[in-house]
């Protein structure tokens, strides 16, 4: 695992390109319009307006690298709290899957819509996030991001906490993949195919994106989103808990 750091993070995942290569993703490669299912707790999805001008550059430097680079369009960029119900469990779900899936939603906007706090009785006022330098790792390109005051972790844990009281509802969520990310990140970049050259194209890489940070956003909103596509290709936004 990267250490906890966004500069050690990232000299971790260079040296691990260097021993074991990138990975392209199969879904991507063969299938990216696979249908899906997949619920996840996000904000800034897309990224505020005011990071659109930077991301602008950063998507035209990043396209430029050639066929292998799928490069998220802005309006595919998110920040993920938490992933509910993960894609990967749910490609092509059948009827009686979408109606299990769909009545897991209604469940989860009930609970948190009343109880989705910071521990202290009171609603999350809105917050900073600070988007740093772009980085690659063997399975995409990521913006790490900080959260100096600390929400995110927090909304992650009410979650956690929230949904850990509900015996049945924590064991479906558990079935569909739920997860809870250890970083606070944004995807912007997956490989179609494995580049034949991984140290030069991580050089490329690094050339094309290592000046560019995109700065930082407020926050004002926790939204719960749906995928019907891999990656947000395909997705909108079921629910908004607003923030104040």
């Amino acid at each position: 695992m990267a250490n906890s750091t966004p500069e050690a993070s990232a000299a971790w995942w260079r040296d691990e390109i260097m021993t074991a290569d990138l990975l392209a993703d199969p879904l991507l490669a063969t299938a990216p319009d696979t249908p899906v299912f997949g619920l996840n707790l996000a904000c800034a999805y897309p990224f505020p307006a005011e990071l659109e001008p930077a991301y602008a550059d950063l998507w035209g430097r990043l396209r430029g690298l050639g066929p292998e680079a799928y490069v998220y369009p802005f309006w595919q960029t998110h920040v993920t709290i938490a992933t509910l119900v993960n894609f990967a469990r749910t490609q092509r779900p059948t009827a009686s899957e979408r109606r299990e899936l769909e009545d897991l939603t209604h469940r989860l906007i009930r609970l948190l819509d009343s109880r989705l706090t910071l521990g202290e009785g009171g609603r999350l006022p809105p917050f900073r996030l600070e988007f740093g330098r772009p980085v690659l790792t063997r399975r995409a390109a990521i913006i790490p991001i900080q959260n100096q005051s600390g929400e995110i972790a927090c909304l992650r844990r009410n979650v956690q906490q929230l949904i850990a009281e509900d015996a049945e509802l924590a064991s479906a969520l558990a079935r569909w993949g739920m997860n809870v990310p250890k970083i606070i990140h944004a995807t912007i970049m997956r490989l179609v195919e494995a580049p034949m050259a991984p140290d030069q194209f991580l050089a490329r890489f690094e050339a094309a994106a290592g000046s560019v940070v995109l700065g930082s956003a407020r926050i004002d909103a926790v939204l719960l989103t749906v995928e019907t596509q891999p990656y947000m290709r395909e997705g909108k936004v079921l629910h908004r808990f607003g923030l104040f």
